[in-house]
């Protein structure tokens, strides 16, 4: 799983908001509300090119990969 809470907060210090989002066209506005909320979105390595470009920052910067948890039914012996 993809955590985003990072990238909202880089756009929240930047001042980004649902207005500013949808006039800047970096990302969709459901996009940006899934973000808020926490949710799985897609967003094009475009997209991720232009947030780093706007944030001044590196990919790292703005996600977080969290490992699925194991799946013990389908543990091999």
């Amino acid at each position: 799983m993809i955590k985003y809470d990072k990238l909202y907060k880089a756009l929240e210090r930047a001042g980004y908001n649902t207005t500013k989002i949808r006039e800047s066209g970096i990302m969709s506005q459901n996009a940006y509300y899934g973000i808020k909320r926490g949710e799985s979105v897609n967003l094009t390595l475009t997209t991720i090119d232009k947030l780093c470009n706007l944030l001044n920052c590196q990919p790292w910067d703005l996600f977080e990969y969290i490992p699925d948890e194991p799946n013990v039914n389908n543990k091999t012996e």
